[in-house]
């Protein structure tokens, strides 16, 4: 049946050809309004329309391209080239998670502190999450049973804006659809995507963050480096100049002096930690604490504690009797003080030795944090130990040291006015006998012997006390056995506490990290539900490598293969076209292979919107007709909430400059590159999102491809939403009943394209969205013709009652009003 209905250039393509470089290249009639749909030709002159024969026909087209060679500096100027990749059920949540998640990222670090600092969607889920945990409401990632109570997000809220110092304020009621008293994942949404949830900076906050917190931007990245280098100049030159060979020796035989040159260096790392310090003092004032400490927000804004502003005047005074600032204050003090009055004296010499606890500024470096938390919670684990090693050790001390005493105090002796005691023999010529030798104690009382005692406890042993006698051998034995055994038991008990505090402090940070990319994936399946319109701005370039003797056909190749990827958010306007060109830098992808990537690729796009036909006019009109009726807990619902965006998207992939090698196939190869772009022209029919899949042709042996390959994406988003519908059907002087769905979905308009695989043309769109806008007047106009009449029998069946009439009266009623009635 093939051959039966392809064209015959099209079977001499599929059969004889070598190298096929697209659909696009086969001739089909061109089509308005269906640009991407091939139209075959039967023999018989007759133009069939089915999806099985283009399904056969890409099939082996794929094959012929993706074993054809092409050139390394040309591809395809205009027109569509490559083909599209279909993704099955089961790969569908993964490709719309990994497409929304490269547009979720962490933004790149600035290179100033900008002035606001969006809060990002990740922090305000860990808040809902922390607000589950305490209202004891947690639930696992579902979207639907997910909610909170009302009171809980209100004081969320109203305590982040006051943080934020949000002159606006926060009604919670605005943000509860339904009324229930409970406020879902859903409509907690809402509040990101209508309010601005930013943290505005301040001029001294920006600066400060600049010379305090090198994450906030990359300056201040520079800055710490450039404090950093001149802290070990500092210490290494202070360290160096007490040594003889840098120092100057006088004729006169006084004091050697240290070298010129270091004191010129000493002065000028002294003013750039003067200038520094004065910064931050000058700047502290008008900081909030908490707007560079994530941790320290999320607790203010789930807390129960009162939010109590400081006044400048105590920031200044808590920033002057931080540890780490009086470190700094003394380590710049003497400096100050001998660069105006010459001080010397040995407290002076030690205050100058202060300076060198200036290299423990290193350690904000966040690469250098973490073994600092490993060493502070291992001793906060091991306080039971340490006192028992401290307990143990002043135990053998005392003991040991007495026995020592007791063994090698010796006798006094009269004439030298010591304790004396032996030390060896020797021979005496004139005896003829060996004679006892006798030398001075060094443990001549108890406190004495306590040195000796931790010397050998702690088997360091330095050898200038020695015990000489049996019985002080015999003791100084005792106590390195006691310091084997007794000590090394708690010193076992910390080593091992500080083995399984790191292995539990890495489990944390891959629970953490395993948390995160929980959340995110939930977060991304939300959105998917709650705000499907901001995909059709999403687009995914992923970078692949082709192995020539792999199938490349697959909808995701090896995680090996990967080359590095970059997102893209669409500026797409309802009514007016553009034409963007973008160098986007390519990143890495940890879910995928944790792999450096490097290069860029240059992409442009061209919109060019679809002219509003006669339907969406007249569904605009019937829309501000209706408008006055639709009612949300008694306020309009605006008319923007309806998404529309109709139109043809070109993307044309450019080039790639300065890809990874990933050929091993040869000594001097290069990568086989081509790329996979990924959108969403469609909005969902049936409530999933699908994405489009273009694979674009390979470029051989090059780490700079020439792709110059385009395609058309032909973009049809519309959407209401649903809670506006269900109003239109309620009596507008009634109350509202409160409804289990969530008003804040929006339910996607489907369309002919949706309703069937079969494309359509911009004829029938318009016929069916006529008579949708007929059949929606129609049921209003019966809707009003009913709440009419039950109005008026309403009255006549009061005015019966009152009269106490006993005459049935005949009442007639519309057969519109007799179906809403039984209904």
């Amino acid at each position: 049946w093939l051959s039966f209905l392809a064209p015959p250039v099209l079977k001499q393509h599929i059969w004889s050809s070598e190298m096929i470089k697209s659909p696009a290249e086969f001739p089909a009639p061109q089509v308005p309004g269906v640009p991407d749909t091939l139209l075959l030709e039967s023999p018989s002159g007759d133009t069939v329309d089915t999806e099985k024969a283009v399904d056969m026909a890409d099939s082996l087209v794929r094959t012929k391209s993706s074993k054809s060679v092409m050139s390394t500096t040309s591809a395809f100027e205009d027109g569509d080239s490559g083909y599209l990749v279909r993704i099955g059920d089961a790969d569908l949540d993964h490709t719309n998670y990994r497409i929304l998640s490269s547009s979720e990222r962490v933004p790149q670090t600035p290179f100033f502190v900008p002035k606001t600092i969006p809060m990002q969607l990740i922090h305000l889920r860990m808040i809902f999450t922390e607000l589950q945990r305490q209202t004891n409401a947690v639930v696992h990632n579902d979207i639907r049973a997910e909610r909170l109570p009302l009171e809980a997000f209100q004081r969320a809220f109203e305590r982040l804006f006051f943080i934020l110092q949000d002159p606006v304020g926060f009604d919670p009621f605005v943000y509860d659809d339904n009324g229930d008293g409970v406020v879902t994942w859903g409509e907690f949404f809402n509040v990101y995507r209508k309010r601005d949830i930013t943290i505005k900076l301040s001029w001294a906050e920006r600066i400060y963050l600049t010379f305090d917190s090198p994450d906030s931007s990359i300056l201040g990245q520079i800055v710490s480096v450039i404090v950093l280098l001149f802290i070990v100049i500092s210490s290494a030159c202070f360290i160096l100049s007490t040594v003889p060979e840098f120092q100057l020796v006088a004729e006169d035989g006084s004091k050697p002096e240290p070298s010129p040159v270091f004191e010129s260096i000493e002065t000028c790392c002294l003013w750039i930690f003067v200038i520094e310090y004065l910064i931050r003092l000058f700047t502290c004032w008008g900081v909030r604490p908490e707007v560079a400490d994530h941790e320290r927000l999320m607790e203010l804004i789930v807390g129960f504690d009162p939010i109590i502003a400081q006044s400048p005047l105590e920031k200044v005074i808590r920033f002057m009797l931080s540890p780490a600032n009086v470190v700094d204050l003394a380590a710049i003090l003497p400096g100050l003080i001998s660069s105006f009055v010459s001080v010397d004296g040995g407290g002076f010499v030690v205050l100058r030795l202060v300076r060198l606890t200036r290299i423990f500024r290193a350690f904000k470096n966040p690469a250098l944090v973490e073994p600092v938390i490993v060493i502070a919670r291992t001793l906060q684990l091991s306080t039971k130990a340490m006192y028992v090693l401290l307990f143990n050790l002043l135990l053998g001390i005392i003991i040991f040291g007495s026995l020592m005493y007791l063994a090698e105090g010796g006798t006094w002796d009269v004439e030298t006015r010591t304790y004396l005691r032996p030390v060896g023999t020797s021979w005496d010529p004139a005896l003829g006998e060996w004679v006892i030798q006798k030398d001075v104690s060094p443990f001549e009382s108890i406190p004495a012997s306590f040195w000796w005692a931790i010397v050998t406890s702690a088997t360091v042993g330095y050898g200038e006390h020695v015990p000489t006698s049996m019985l002080g051998k015999i003791v100084a034995t005792l106590t390195m056995i006691f310091s084997l055994v007794i000590l090394a038991l708690p010193v076992g008990v910390i080593g091992g506490t500080f083995s399984q505090v790191w292995s539990e402090y890495d489990g944390e940070k891959r629970r953490n990290a395993s948390n995160r990319h929980e959340q995110m994936r939930f977060i991304t399946t939300a959105i998917q539900k709650l705000d499907p319109a901001t995909m059709s701005s999403l687009v995914l370039i992923e970078v692949w490598n082709e192995h020539p003797d792999l199938d490349p056909d697959a909808p995701r190749p090896e995680p090996s293969r990967f080359m590095g990827e970059a997102s893209l958010k669409l500026v797409l306007k309802e009514d007016q076209p553009c034409t963007h060109t973008l160098t986007l830098p390519l990143e890495k992808n940890l879910s995928l292979v944790d792999r450096d990537v490097s290069g860029t690729i240059t992409v442009k796009y061209t919109w060019e919107p679809t002219p509003p036909s006669e339907s969406t006019k007249r569904a605009s009109t019937m829309q501000n007709m209706i408008a006055p009726k639709i009612t949300a807990r008694g306020s309009l619902v605006p008319p923007e909430q309806i998404f529309r965006l109709e139109g043809e998207l070109k993307v044309t992939i450019v080039s790639a400059d300065n890809l990874i090698n990933l050929d091993l196939t040869q000594r001097y190869g290069a990568s086989n590159p081509y790329c996979m772009v990924l959108c969403y022209p469609a909005s969902p029919g049936d409530g999933t999102l699908r994405p489009t899949v273009w694979r674009t042709p390979t470029m051989r042996q090059t780490l700079y491809p020439k792709f110059r390959c385009s395609r058309f994406f032909r973009y049809g988003w519309c959407g209401i939403y649903k809670g506006d519908l269900e109003e239109l059907f309620k009596d507008q002087e009634g109350e509202a009943q409160p409804t289990t769905a969530d008003p804040s979905r929006p339910v996607p308009v489907k369309t002919s394209a949706m309703r069937s695989k079969r494309p359509t043309t911009q004829d029938d769109r318009d016929k069916k969205m006529d008579s949708m806008m007929e059949a929606i007047m129609s049921l209003s106009q019966s809707v009003s013709q009913v709440q009419k009449e039950v109005r008026a029998l309403a009255k006549r069946v009061d005015r019966a009652v009152a009269n106490e009439s006993e005459d049935e009266q005949d009442i007639k009623i519309s057969p519109e009003a007799a179906s809403f009635i039984s209904a």
